[in-house]
């Protein structure tokens, strides 16, 4: 057994979420439920991921990093499912994901969806959980040239992390703006503020947001409230 497959079993038990792998032949996806529709290829070779079953509402997927709570909101969105995640190792993942793939022909998903209020929300939330867990001063977020990038400032540094599709910017803007009280029909920049409270502890957020037609950037910095 290599370091990776290691890594994924360890994983798995600290975590209590189920171990696939090739050998105990979890790690496979189910013929005949268009589950390349729901994860197209390019996606999940981007982020290492593999679509198992789905089971009435639920969509079991091989992740490698079940802390990855951004990647996981971006599954539940896109595939209008609840996520059950599984671990396995990245190579396996690959492995699988070639003999899944080969030759098939992906139409577009038929789970887009126009209404994203509820999963924005959600999406929102985990960002701003995820900065706050890893003690992040600001976020940045940025949709160029159809892609969306986000940036943790940590320790003075900005650090990638994995972000959702550049589809769900505009959907984003919209929720700060809310949480901000901004105009959601202004395309100039705005800037506003809003406090949130996490597991006892309240953060003020200033938020700057400019959005355009195919361009947008959102900055988020975060000031956590002293107590007394």
């Amino acid at each position: 057994m290599d370091r990776d497959e290691q890594k994924a079993i360890e994983l798995s038990k600290r975590y209590g979420i189920p171990y696939a792998s090739l050998e105990n032949k979890i790690l496979r996806a189910e013929s005949g439920q268009n589950l390349e529709s729901l994860v197209p290829e390019n996606f999940a070779r981007k982020n290492s991921i593999l679509p198992l079953f789905l089971d009435q509402n639920v969509l079991a997927v091989a992740i490698t990093d079940p802390a990855n709570v951004l990647l996981i909101d971006d599954l539940k969105i896109h595939s209008g499912h609840e996520i059950q995640p599984f671990i396995a190792s990245k190579r396996q993942i690959h492995s699988a994901i070639d003999a899944f793939y080969a030759g098939k022909v992906l139409p577009p998903s038929a789970h887009a969806r126009e209404n994203w209020d509820a999963q924005t929300v959600s999406l929102v939330n985990a960002i701003l959980k995820q900065a706050i867990a890893e003690r992040a001063t600001e976020i940045r977020i940025e949709r160029l040239n159809g892609s969306l990038g986000i940036r943790f400032r940590i320790g003075g540094a900005l650090t990638d992390r994995p972000g959702p599709s550049s589809q769900v910017f505009d959907a984003i803007a919209a929720r700060l703006m809310t949480l901000a009280k901004l105009d959601i029909d202004e395309t100039s920049a705005q800037e506003g503020r809003f406090s949130i409270k996490v597991q006892d502890r309240i953060f003020d957020l200033r938020v700057s947001i400019q959005v355009q037609e195919t361009d947008g950037k959102i900055a988020i910095c975060l000031d956590e409230k002293q107590a007394g």
